[in-house]
């Protein structure tokens, strides 16, 4: 993928693919809370909302945890050429890409390698 097709694939127009990757593509996972998990994450779209959400109204990430969620079997934080940025002064967020080119014209590459970790939804088997 070369620099101009990233950038529109990533760009916020409501009339091409990038309203789609911007709503339904993971851009940071935010650590939330969840008894029993040890590394329990949001998946947020590029409004920082669960991925397929288009509300402007502000959700409460715990309110999507179990419907949304993923767990890590380890630590993701330590994924090594997946995430572009981790802060943990953020509640504990990782960035799959920036606004920068060379972060989106990766994108893919490092959300392939992220798929092949151990990760599982966080909602039961049936729901």
């Amino acid at each position: 993928m070369n620099e101009h097709q990233a950038m529109e694939l990533t760009a916020s127009s409501e009339d091409n693919v990038g309203h789609f990757h911007k709503i339904w593509m993971p851009y940071v996972f935010q650590k939330i809370d969840v008894a029993g998990v040890k590394w329990a994450y949001l998946p947020l779209n590029r409004n920082y909302k669960p991925l397929g959400c288009t509300s402007s109204a502000r959700v409460d990430y715990q309110d999507y945890a179990i419907s949304h969620g993923v767990r890590f079997s380890r630590d993701p934080a330590g994924f090594s050429m997946i995430w572009v940025h981790i802060d943990d002064d953020a509640g504990g967020r990782l960035w799959l890409y920036t606004d920068g080119a060379t972060s989106r014209t990766d994108y893919y590459r490092r959300f392939e390698r992220l798929m092949t970790k151990s990760v599982a939804l966080l909602a039961p088997k049936g729901r």
